[in-house]
């Protein structure tokens, strides 16, 4: 019995000095835990500070969000039409292939004509060279001709002032052939001579001083040598023409006009000038048979 009380005294105690080595080790630890407390409390404090951000910006996120779904419903309304273009395009597309393919049924005989005509080109280069080598062979002959036409236009003009002249002299000697046959006023007026009274000028053109030296003696007396000329004729609308070079001045003349005024046979011509292309006169001038049987300047 005595054994078995020692045996539990030993057991308590050991009990107790397990209790007390417990208690020992949690009052350790619980020294440990109370002065680490200050740091995770610091810990708390900073994971505060930093979620604070992150809350706020949720926030934002929160608001954007419904635009968002917003502009994802618009997107969502946009997508039948969408889908129906698609459709249309895709409904085009046969013709386009078909197309295509007929196309590509032609590009065989396209090539063959291309061929045909690469080969055919070397004749037609060797023509065009033949061609331009007989252009340089007849070039200076060209030069020949243009000089021998030059020739020619200087030509012109006086063998039109020959003949002028020379139908002159045949209508006064037809009217001195017949002026003893023919009688009265009729008589007279074909045996007027062509003498105009006055001199064609500046008085005549209705010119003032200053416009009438813009022409030269030779103009102003073509003005009068033609419209002689012209009432020699009598014909309406018949007209001379000329050209001043040194001057780049161009001149007509036309008898206009044939009637009896007052008893008087009377013509109107009219005499226009253009200075490089731009018209510088336009008159008309009226000559009448005088008492005198000459025509004279009204």
């Amino acid at each position: 019995m005595a054994e078995t009380a020692r045996k539990g005294s030993t057991l308590l105690a050991i009990s107790i000095l397990a209790l007390a080595a417990s208690l020992v080790y949690f009052t350790f630890e619980f020294s440990r835990f109370v002065r680490q407390i200050p740091e995770v409390l610091e810990s708390v404090r900073v994971t505060s500070e930093r979620i604070e951000p992150v809350v706020e910006e949720i926030d934002q996120v929160r608001e954007l969000i419904q635009p968002v779904l917003a502009e994802v419903a618009a997107t969502r309304e946009q997508i039948p039409p969408l889908l129906e273009e698609v459709k249309q395009v895709r409904e085009t597309i046969p013709p386009v292939l078909d197309e295509m393919a007929k196309t590509r049924e032609q590009i065989p005989a396209v090539l063959e004509e291309t061929a045909a005509v690469r080969e055919q080109l070397p004749a037609v280069l060797a023509r065009v060279d033949a061609v331009t080598a007989e252009m340089e062979a007849y070039r200076p002959l060209v030069q020949e001709a243009l000089v021998q036409s030059e020739a020619l236009r200087k030509e012109i003009p006086v063998t039109l002032d020959r003949v002028d002249g020379m139908l002159d002299k045949a209508r006064v000697t037809a009217r001195e052939a017949s002026s003893g046959m023919v009688t009265g006023a009729l008589g007279g007026l074909i045996t007027a001579p062509f003498r105009l009274v006055g001199n064609f000028g500046s008085a005549v053109l209705g010119l003032s001083r200053e416009q009438a030296d813009e022409y030269t003696e030779k103009d102003l007396a073509l003005f009068q040598e033609y419209g002689k000329r012209l009432i020699s004729a009598g014909e309406i609308n018949a007209s001379r023409s000329w050209e001043n070079r040194d001057t780049r001045q161009r001149f007509r003349i036309t008898l206009v006009k044939a009637y009896v005024e007052d008893g008087q046979e009377c013509r109107d011509l009219s005499a226009q000038a253009w200075t490089k292309s731009a018209p510088s006169m336009e008159e008309t001038v009226t000559v009448c048979l005088n008492d005198k049987g000459e025509w004279e300047y009204r």
